[in-house]
């Protein structure tokens, strides 16, 4: 019985993981669909920052040096995965938004259908499992050991 209750309790923390790793990148992928990406991708990287600071700062200032521990082990290695892919991301995003602006004021220049979009978006969803699998499986023995 209580073999069941953790493989729930395991399946709703990936669950939870995926959403809070993968919302980043589910809204810049969305922004790049719309010429308001070029208001919402700056926005959406600038929420992220403003987030990861206030945890950060949040865990340190409620216990100090194992604050500081806590914090690199929470949000700074899931940080160093996911947030310089992200930027990638973000600036691929924000040229189609940019090129979509460009279509809307009859300024086409060229079609944009290059292969680097493609690998931006796998390499930056794979390092957001890669923090995923972190945040779920090694995170938690890490935590335990302070």
């Amino acid at each position: 019985r209580s073999a069941g209750l953790s493989a729930s309790m395991a399946v709703e923390t990936m669950i939870s993981s995926v959403w809070n790793s993968g919302k980043y990148l589910l809204l810049l992928l969305i922004s790049a669909t719309s010429y308001l990406g070029l208001i919402t991708i700056p926005a959406t990287i600038l929420l992220r920052g403003y987030a990861l600071s206030c945890a950060a700062a949040a865990m340190f200032v409620s216990a100090s040096y194992r604050g500081l521990l806590c914090a690199f082990l929470i949000c700074g290695v899931p940080a160093m995965l996911t947030i310089p892919s992200l930027m990638v991301l973000s600036l691929d995003c924000f040229a189609r938004s940019a090129h979509l602006l460009r279509i809307r004021f009859g300024k086409y220049i060229y079609p944009l259908l290059d292969t680097a979009y493609l690998r931006h978006f796998l390499a930056t969803l794979l390092l957001t499992l890669a923090s995923v699998f972190y945040t779920s499986y090694i995170l938690p023995h890490l935590l335990m050991l302070l």
